[in-house]
């Protein structure tokens, strides 16, 4: 059986985290036949880290590429991974989660008719969270009932190599420190004709920082996410009606919050479903987008 390669992609900012990934791609299961590679892209304005990295993946007895990938833009550091990468698959993976032993296996298991399969990230939440925060788990990434295969992310996600040398897209700059870059990512892989399968058993596991485990925290997420929406109706000319049924919806959603009060987890899905309404709104008249990073 002749070997296939797998390239796993990470792009990391400043993350002591990026040692525990390492550490679970270190022990991963894989396939008989298949060999892997980890790319890490640094983001940082310095590869002041490169040594460190490099040395903890030597002792781990990872095939390790270290790229420099300056400029603090997401979306530089993950072109630079799809620039480098050579592998019949290429699979994503934050520098903040730690994959499950089969994480790969299980992706692979669902990629025999698929150009992309997206996993789960699974949120694991401190002590101190809010209890609503833990109950409605909107930290986690998933694909549900109502959601378009296409639309994932790269928290965990695996790309067929062959479909990124046949559809030369990338990740778009301007987007790098607002986010949604993978949105818009997929989204244009879908208009390529990607073919998207889902690996709910392919598991990563992430821990939720105190600061994103906040009201605040997930209404600007939310408001972003509909900026970004707005770019995907501008692609498909429906800037103008898209943005009307949002105006509605916010409305609407405003008001079931509203109605909701007495329950924090229901008022908490009823208000980021305004948020989202709002930002494609927002994008429709003008505003800025929000830059979740900087």
């Amino acid at each position: 059986m002749a070997t296939q390669s797998i390239d796993v992609c990470i792009c990391t900012f400043r993350r002591p985290s990026l040692a525990d990934t390492l550490a679970s791609l270190s022990v991963q299961s894989l396939p008989s036949g298949w060999k892997m590679r980890v790319i890490v892209a640094d983001n940082d304005d310095h590869d002041a880290r490169r040594t460190e990295i490099e040395q903890a993946a030597r002792s781990m007895g990872l095939n390790l590429l270290y790229l420099h990938a300056p400029r603090r833009n997401i979306s530089i550091a993950r072109n630079a991974c799809l620039s480098a990468a050579a592998a019949d698959w290429v699979a994503f993976i934050d520098d903040d989660e730690v994959a499950s032993e089969e994480w790969l296996s299980k992706l692979l298991a669902h990629a025999a008719d698929a150009d992309i399969v997206f996993g789960v990230s699974k949120a694991i939440y401190q002590p101190s969270a809010p209890s609503w925060v833990v109950e409605a788990d909107f930290h986690s990434n998933r694909l549900e009932g109502n959601d378009a295969s296409w639309n994932g992310y790269t928290a965990n996600v695996l790309i067929s190599g062959a479909f990124l040398k046949a559809s030369p897209i990338c990740f778009r700059e301007d987007l790098g420190q607002t986010g949604g870059e993978d949105t818009h990512f997929f989204f244009e892989a879908h208009v390529a004709g990607a073919r998207f399968r889902y690996a709910p058993d392919a598991l990563v596991c992430e821990t939720v920082e105190p600061r994103r485990a906040t009201r605040r925290w997930l209404l600007l997420r939310r408001y972003r996410a509909g900026q970004i929406h707005y770019l995907l109706l501008k692609r498909v000319g429906n800037s103008m009606g898209g943005s009307a049924a949002a105006a509605l919806k916010a409305i609407y959603c405003f008001g079931a919050a509203l109605l909701m009060l007495p329950s924090p987890v229901r008022f908490a899905k009823w208000a980021l479903r305004c948020a989202l309404h709002v930002g494609v709104v927002a994008a429709a008249v003008g505003f800025a987008p929000y830059r979740e990073y900087r």
